[in-house]
């Protein structure tokens, strides 16, 4: 019997930390894309995004931010690079209103957080106000179909 619970424990334990790992394995996935689309909106590039340093800097079931460095050729030929933080959404009234998971997301500028005290700060500024941050990124962020 206590095997049995055991074992079930340690399942319910596995799938519990894949559920959070997840939303920011979706937005590492998802991010070049929509990287590439709002360069090409806002800056005019027109090559792909070459994206460095990507860091997941929050992380949690219904908001993942991740960070990094990127750089493309716009129409001159010249180089245009910036320091983007992506926010990932998950959508959890859409999703449950049509019960499919439904996602948006949001590519804004930003200094790069590089050492632990302004990560640990950034991720603190996030968790005061947990419900404001996410209505707040939901609502500026579009529709991204996986």
């Amino acid at each position: 019997m206590k095997k049995v619970l055991l074992i079930s424990a340690c399942m319910l334990l596995v799938f519990a930390c894949r559920h959070n790992s997840s939303l920011s394995e979706l937005a590492i996935r998802q991010l070049p894309s929509s990287l590439d689309e709002a360069m090409r909106e806002q800056m005019g590039t027109v090559d792909t995004p070459e994206i460095k340093d990507v860091k997941v800097i929050y992380d949690c079931d219904s908001l993942c931010v991740v960070q990094c460095r990127a750089g493309a050729k716009d129409a001159y030929g010249m180089i245009r690079s910036e320091t983007v933080r992506y926010f990932f959404v998950l959508d959890t009234y859409l999703s449950y209103a049509t019960g499919i998971p439904s996602y948006g997301d949001l590519v804004v500028g930003g200094k790069y957080l590089e050492d632990r005290k302004s990560i640990k700060t950034f991720q603190k500024e996030m968790t005061e106000r947990p419900k404001e941050v996410y209505m707040y990124y939901l609502s500026a962020s579009r529709p991204v179909n996986l």
